[in-house]
């Protein structure tokens, strides 16, 4: 089973997660993202830490929240869409970057019911 065949959980609010990777100075480097979906409870706020595990899992902090609507997508469930934009905590640097690899990410992303790859 993969992360895209997992069912949608009921009561959700979905939104893609963009985490972006930071330098010795926290400000993003350009080096990379990650990219996946979230089946959440509630829409994250600019500011808010979201935990995946607590030892050695990874904690990123919201930096913005971006609504999408684009009528002209060509995947219907696209023409509305939010984005999470999110940076990684410090002490998860070294899980960012493990996860930069696909098959890391994928088999990452099994592990949690309400998280799935990004279409």
């Amino acid at each position: 089973m993969t992360s895209k065949d997992k069912p949608r959980q009921l009561n959700s609010l979905r939104y893609d997660m963009l985490i972006l990777t930071t330098g010795d100075d926290g400000k993003p480097d350009g080096a990379g993202e990650l990219t996946f979906s979230v089946d959440g409870l509630a829409l994250p706020r600019v500011g808010d830490r979201l935990y995946f595990t607590e030892d050695d899992g990874l904690t990123v902090v919201v930096t913005e929240v971006e609504h999408w609507f684009n009528p002209d997508a060509p995947d219907v469930t696209r023409h509305r869409s939010i984005t999470v934009v999110a940076h990684p905590d410090p002490s998860s640097r070294e899980m960012t970057q493990k996860l930069l690899d696909p098959a890391e990410l994928e088999r990452w992303l099994i592990e949690y019911p309400w998280l799935s790859e990004y279409p």
